[in-house]
């Protein structure tokens, strides 16, 4: 069955995301281990999202406070991630050697800092709208640290949640790197329900986030 016919099946509709960095295809077993999350009876089969969740294990005092502050950061409507708040969150992806990932509201509030192990994060089941025609109002920024780029698993993220977009930032050196976007389409286009946007520096960004979202709808 084709990535995304499976991703839209009924299944896609209840089941927590969890997003790695491999650059293959899903397997069968990563389908098993997709199946098997949604069957767990943890804090990310919750609708209730803490403002910071997941891996927070074993985090120090001033990692926490890290977090804090990159969760009380506000980014302009107009850009997908600021250069700002780019570098906070490359910085403490890099110093705890996990990925991180935000969760922004379409007015640029931070709805959620999302904490993984080094190769994923896990978004959990959200509450809300995103049905439809409709996106859900929310876009997701996460870091990759061994690799670059959007996987399969990212857009089946995308595509499960209805979110306004899905962005990978690479690091290195602890500093940001580039960022890599995918939004989905109206109408299918050579039998993809998805593009990407052209990969760029947070400092370089040049799409207005909100104007593409608002035509996207």
């Amino acid at each position: 069955m084709p990535v995304l016919a499976w991703v839209l099946s009924g299944w896609c509709n209840s089941a927590p995301v969890c997003r790695t960095s491999a650059k293959s295809s899903p397997s069968r077993a990563a389908l098993a281990r997709h199946r098997a999350e949604a069957q767990t009876p943890s804090f990310y089969r919750s609708t209730t999202i803490s403002i910071i969740s997941g891996n927070t294990s074993g985090l120090k005092p001033v990692q926490w406070r890290a977090l804090e502050r990159l969760a009380q950061k506000r980014i302009a409507p107009d850009a997908i991630i600021d250069r700002d708040t780019a570098r906070a969150l490359a910085a403490i992806s890099s110093e705890l050697n996990r990925q991180v990932g935000l969760l922004v509201h379409r007015s640029g509030q931070i709805e959620a800092v999302l904490v993984g192990d080094f190769n994923r994060i896990t978004i959990p089941a959200l509450a809300g709208s995103g049905s439809g025609s409709r996106l859900r109002g929310l876009r997701c920024i996460h870091t990759v640290l061994a690799s670059s780029g959007l996987n399969e698993e990212d857009i089946m993220d995308l595509a499960c949640l209805r979110l306004d977009m899905l962005s990978a930032l690479s690091v290195r050196n602890s500093l940001p790197d580039m960022l890599y976007t995918a939004h989905l389409i109206p109408q299918r286009d050579q039998d993809r329900d998805w593009a990407e946007l052209e990969p760029v520096h947070p400092a370089n960004q040049t799409v207005s986030c909100i104007a593409l979202i608002e035509a996207l709808e």
